[in-house]
């Protein structure tokens, strides 16, 4: 199928500029850290890397949990959309109606999610003013993405084609958008962490 081919087109390119991107940061030397250690750098650096699923953990998700709640249902609701992109094209025999309906459940949540956070940096000036059209786009691509995977799950024809259009074409230009932001997060939060940790700062 022409599109099932275009999607993992779509994929091969992707993991390309991944390897690429991935070896530039590895040149980067580290700077050595001469300071006595007082602490763990691997466990800095692993409560650092799992801050995002602890928010107790964090003073601006304990007072914000509702962020929180709207963060993680719309990273999950992402998660799934990407993974149907392989079950309907490799293995569309695991779509029973229990899978289906957990899948349209999570995609509609998604949506609700996606769009209060479209809505708030639309709407609220200090988000407006932080906010380019690179954020706006990701945000409209992802709740285009999640009405078209609930709607191809349900095995309908036109939706299913856009769906996977829609997916090959996000996966093609993630690379170049902020939406590749989590290519740099293990990086970034393994330094941050086992610098806190090496320091004593991180319990």
């Amino acid at each position: 199928m022409l599109i099932e081919r275009l999607h993992l087109y779509s994929l091969a390119f992707m993991a390309a500029v991944y390897v690429v991107r991935i070896v530039w940061i590895m040149r980067f030397r580290l700077v050595r850290d001469l300071a006595r250690p007082k602490g763990d750098s691997l466990r800095g650096a692993a409560l650092a890397m799992t801050t995002m699923f602890r928010p107790w953990s964090m003073e601006t998700t304990r007072t914000g949990f509702i962020q929180w709640i709207e963060f993680a249902v719309f990273h999950v609701g992402i998660a799934v959309m990407i993974a149907m992109s392989f079950v309907i094209s490799l293995a569309p025999q695991w779509l029973t109606p229990t899978v289906i309906a957990l899948v349209i459940t999570s995609q509609a949540l998604a949506l609700i999610a996606g769009l209060l956070r479209l809505v708030k940096r639309v709407r609220e000036p200090r988000m407006r003013a932080i906010s380019s059209p690179d954020d706006y786009f990701a945000l409209v691509m992802a709740n285009l993405l999640f009405i078209t995977c609930a709607l191809a799950t349900l095995h309908l024809p036109a939706a299913t084609e856009l769906y996977f259009i829609l997916v090959a074409v996000i996966i093609a230009i993630v690379p170049f958008t902020k939406i590749s932001h989590y290519i740099y997060y293990p990086f970034a939060r393994y330094f941050y962490g086992s610098y806190l940790g090496r320091r004593g700062v991180a319990q």
